[in-house]
């Protein structure tokens, strides 16, 4: 067999442009795949052809594409929908199935292709409505699973059918006894399937953990083989392959394999299925367009395009009003389940292959599926836009009710008792302290590490929208949002930034697609301080039409101080703020305002400097009386005796001098003590004399610190010569009239924080 690798270069490269093109314009890769099989292959330009290998790779891609479907098929998600995803799923089926075959039959075609017209119609494809979701950011609304459960009810539904057609056509003709026999053996087939799947392949997938069997690479190869098997009992029933792949990938779900090591599986089929094997299959589908068609029948292709989007429209509109809020909630999602380029392109391929379908037909559902998808982005952000301004996307899924945080500091605990009004909190904190506090405040809290799955597991996180990650540490922050968003798909999480560094995460923050919560740095510790003394006080401020910023609301009630947004209560369900939260007439913004006000963000050289020492000398001494001095009060600090740490400061100070201006002095010594790092700061209004001065120095900054703290050092070195570059800097320090004065000055200090 000639593999011409040549062709399949040609054929993945040209796929992969037209599909990264396709996602730039808001349109599923998919389209710009089918566009490019038509316009470099056969029915146009020519450039590309089939062979062997590709068909085969096409018909591997269609397999593996099938199991990733199953694969996403969260079984959940169609018991989360009840009446309304189910109406709204078979609605959207349903109506343009109906069209369709209508339109075939009028138009002269035979049964068999006017029913796989019909089909092709009714399908949603769950890629185009998953995009459509996260663009217009929705994915928190209870629209999500109504648009889930449609594309998934829609899709299996039409696979069902789909395999009992195949199976009529092997037969070649419709016999009432043949067809009770097929539907015997396919009855047979998902019953075998649906006992293995609910109880054989959960005690597998625990019996292998158990012995060990978890790494990725052998789970892989135990997904293949379970896909095989399914594959298999599906052509042995007489229906086809890729309805027991996608039945496996369905079964195949974290009570199988481990959660963990199932996400990791999910990325790796799709990163097969998706990023090689299913382009070349669409690409393929695009050779066999028969492109007279769009000369000789156009208005029957548009007329089949607008069918298809009618019978949406349609059908989802009757089927899920009884369930609505009102015709523009259904309307949109007609809209957005008129998406196709999925299983419908799978079916046409097969059928065409099995002879149930002409040229032709395949090339109205081919070109069918590109004109109906082409309009959906459109159409769904202009519906889309209008309900958001209409006040009608705000209910969340009903599915998913808790608010975690993470973190049970004193701000935590205080949001968390006013968040509980409105719906289940569970707080996760690994400060013992901190928890007990939250178990006293009748908080429900967990004692553990939020980037361990058991512990997310035990406080719900399969059934949270919102996750807050609110510890002092930024990274941390990160990590848990990271891991919420890509683990248990929280719809909605925040992440606390506690310091200005918070630019160097934006990039994987905008990945995750995770937003600040509150109104950008949020200087945490000094909330949790003013909690802890009491100085704070909420307040709910209602906004009217005519204030359409955050800052009019709050300036409306407190024309000055420190406030901070917290949440809106917006239909009796709270969002956490964020900065680019619009607000509308009817929310209610809760806040909190502070009597004190941080005047900068702080970092870990001002928290040095807030524990630090302050001498404040008003006489005259030379470096030894000095370092008598230090020594005296860092020694405890520091761990050495009081003689051991005024000889490392003499000795330092005489092997080389710490001057570095006329002003300024940093002696800084090592100790043995691990984890250490302290600093005194002096003032001497007459000066301290060091060796190899004319005149005495009048700050020093006496840093004493470990060998692994050597980072901390050099920051500490670069924030101080930062402060005492400030033009006024030895003015003010001079004239401050006490220690406490001489702390405020370097806290408030111009410098870039790290």
């Amino acid at each position: 067999m000639e593999i011409g690798f040549i062709y399949i270069f040609g054929v993945l490269l040209l796929a992969w442009v037209g599909g990264g093109i396709a996602s730039r314009l808001g349109y599923p890769p998919v389209l710009g795949e089918l566009i490019v099989g038509v316009l470099f292959g056969p029915p146009i330009f020519a450039l590309l052809h089939t062979n062997t290998a590709i068909q085969v790779l096409a018909e591997i891609g269609v397999f593996f594409l099938m199991l990733y479907i199953g694969l996403e098929v969260e079984p959940r998600q169609l018991r989360r929908a009840t009446g309304a995803g189910l109406s709204a799923a078979l609605g959207g089926f349903l109506t343009p199935f109906v069209f369709g075959y209508g339109l075939g039959i009028g138009h002269g075609w035979t049964v068999m292709e006017s029913l796989i017209l019909g089909l092709g119609l009714g399908v949603t494809s769950l890629a185009v409505v998953s995009r459509l979701l996260v663009d217009m950011q929705l994915v928190e609304t209870r629209l999500t699973s109504i648009f889930m459960a449609g594309a998934v009810v829609s899709d299996t539904l039409a696979l069902l059918v789909f395999a009992l057609l195949l199976g009529i056509a092997q037969k070649g003709r419709f016999d009432l006894g043949d067809t009770a026999l097929f539907a015997g053996k396919a009855l047979l087939f998902f019953g075998v399937t649906a006992i293995i799947g609910s109880q054989a392949l959960p005690y597998i997938g625990r019996y292998l953990q158990k012995i060990g069997f978890t790494s990725r690479t052998a789970n892989f190869t135990l997904v293949l083989l379970f896909a095989l098997v399914f594959a298999e009992m599906a052509e042995l029933a007489e229906l086809h392959a890729v309805l027991g792949a996608f039945l496996a990938g369905v079964f195949l779900h974290e009570g199988v394999i481990h959660r963990k090591v199932s996400q990791e599986l999910n990325s790796l089929v799709h990163d097969l299925s998706i990023g090689f094997l299913t382009p070349i299959f669409f690409v393929t589908l695009g050779f066999r367009v028969v492109i007279d068609v769009v000369r000789t029948q156009w208005g029957f292709l548009l007329l089949v395009a607008g069918m298809a989007t009618l019978g949406k429209l349609l059908g989802t509109l009757l089927f899920h009003l009884p369930y609505s809020r009102n015709w523009r909630e259904s309307l949109v999602l007609g809209i957005g389940m008129n998406g196709r380029g999925g299983v419908d392109m799978i079916i046409a391929g097969i059928a065409l292959e099995a002879g149930m379908i002409s040229p032709e037909v395949f090339s109205i559902l081919v070109l069918n599926a590109i004109l109906t998808t082409a309009t959906v982005p459109i159409l769904f952000r202009l519906a889309g836009r209008f309900l958001v301004q209409e006040a009608w996307l705000h209910a969340p899924d009903p599915s998913r009710r808790v608010i975690v945080i993470v973190g049970a500091g004193p701000f935590a605990r205080a949001l968390a008792l006013r968040i509980q009004m409105f719906a289940p909190v569970w707080l996760i904190d690994s400060n013992l302290r901190h928890c007990q506090e939250a178990e006293r405040a009748g908080l429900l809290v967990i004692h553990g590490n939020a980037l361990q799955e058991a512990t997310l597991l035990q406080a719900h996180a399969l059934e949270a929208r919102t996750l807050i990650a609110m510890t002092p540490n930024l990274e941390i922050n990160v990590l848990v949002a990271q891991f919420a968003r890509e683990e248990f798909f929280i719809p909605d999480v925040r992440v606390v930034l506690t310091s200005e560094q918070s630019g160097m995460y934006t990039d994987i923050l905008n990945r995750i697609r995770v937003q600040p919560a509150f109104a950008g740095t949020v200087p945490l510790e000094d909330w949790d301080r003013w909690f802890d003394l009491g100085t704070i006080e909420w307040a709910t401020l209602p906004v009217s039409a005519s204030q359409a910023a955050v800052s009019d609301v709050v300036r409306s009630v407190f024309p000055e101080g420190w406030v901070l947004p917290v949440f809106v209560e917006r239909g009796g369900n709270v969002h956490i703020y964020s900065p680019d939260m619009p607000l509308r007439e009817g929310d209610v913004l809760w806040v909190v305002r502070s009597a004190q006000s941080p005047a900068v963000q702080r970092d870990p050289f001002d928290r040095l400097i807030a524990r630090a020492v302050i001498l404040d000398l008003d006489t005259a001494m030379d470096f030894d009386d000095f370092f008598q001095e230090v020594a005296r009060h860092m020694a405890p600090r520091v761990g050495l005796s009081v003689d051991a740490l005024y000889r490392k400061l003499r000795d330092r100070e005489t092997s080389s001098t710490t001057v570095l201006t006329p002003f300024l002095a940093v002696p800084h010594v090592m100790v043995e003590r691990p984890h250490t790092f302290e600093i005194l700061v002096a003032r001497s209004r007459n000066g301290i004399r060091f060796p190899g001065t004319d005149t005495g120095v009048h700050t020093v900054f006496v840093l004493i610190g470990s060998p692994e703290e050597r980072n901390l050092h050099l920051r500490a070195l670069s924030a101080i010569a930062q402060i005492v570059q400030n033009e006024d800097f030895e003015s003010r320090w001079l004239q401050a009239r006490h220690a406490e004065e001489l702390r405020q000055i370097l806290l408030r200090a111009k410098r870039q924080r790290f």
